[in-house]
């Protein structure tokens, strides 16, 4: 394990060429601590999004292999900011790439089962119509129960209405 960590071949980044200046330094550092700190937090909320969605049409493993990625991305970033800059274990953040590239390949591969599955879901307003009309189903049902004539010939079109309605939304 201690050949992960060498450093014998290998100059730290804030020595490679002099142009870093206070400035610059500062820059790339504090850039790359907010980005690995916004990855650590995408990560953590695809890890809540895992253990609190009960939605059937989310993979559970896909919420994992995303964490994973996110995790792994913003580990990068902290590595670069404060292993690399000032100890090259360049031999450690490699390995730590490619941890990131074999989280990537599964979450790069159930994406687009994902997206379609999005894409394809009825949106909020239309599953609320459509629960909507069907209580008004259920209470024009309740009233064909006692009505006779013009009034059940009325209702019986309203009802047809409704029904065409709701065929309508489930067909989006």
């Amino acid at each position: 394990m201690d050949w992960l960590f060498n450093t014998a071949a290998f100059l730290p980044r804030s020595q490679c060429g002099p142009g870093w200046t206070d400035e610059l330094m500062w820059s790339y550092i504090i850039s790359n601590f907010i980005t690995g700190l916004c990855y650590l937090v995408i990560s953590a909320g695809f890890v809540i999004m895992r253990f609190t969605n009960r939605d059937p049409f989310l993979k559970p493993w896909w919420s994992v292999a995303a964490a994973l990625f996110f995790f792994g991305c913003g580990g990068g970033h902290f590595l670069e900011n404060t292993l690399v800059f000032w100890y090259p274990a360049y031999r450690f953040y490699t390995a730590w790439q490619w941890f990131t590239l074999a989280s990537s390949v599964p979450a790069a591969i159930g994406l687009p089962s994902i997206i379609v599955t999005l894409m394809w879901r009825p949106a909020v307003e239309d599953v609320q119509q459509f629960y909507k009309l069907c209580a008004d189903l259920e209470q024009q049902r309740i009233r064909l129960t006692g009505l006779e004539g013009a009034e059940l010939v009325d209702l019986s079109h309203r009802f047809e209405e409704t029904s065409r309605q709701c065929r309508q939304l489930l067909s989006r």
